[in-house]
């Protein structure tokens, strides 16, 4: 995956769809920034996976950060959420 962190695709609503997901450890779920998620998905930064959080349904799929994706932070900045 080298090479990735220098996409300039990932920006605006990619790039504030990237760090919400890092605020749910659980996952996000899969109705969240729909566009945006899809994308990061195909440039490895974020992938499906059941989800964890209390109540969630056996079957129930989420979006996760990837560690790529934890690296693609780290270098452009998580933000300024509170």
């Amino acid at each position: 995956m080298s090479g990735r962190h220098g996409n300039s695709s990932v920006g605006g609503r990619a790039l504030e769809a990237l760090r919400a997901v890092a605020l749910y450890p659980q996952g996000m779920r899969l109705t969240a920034h729909p566009k945006a998620m899809h994308t990061l998905a195909d440039l490895g930064y974020v992938e499906e996976r059941p989800a964890r959080w209390p109540g969630a349904k056996p079957l129930e799929h989420a979006w996760f950060i990837t560690h790529t994706g934890r690296e693609l932070l780290a270098v452009l900045g998580g933000g300024d959420r509170g």
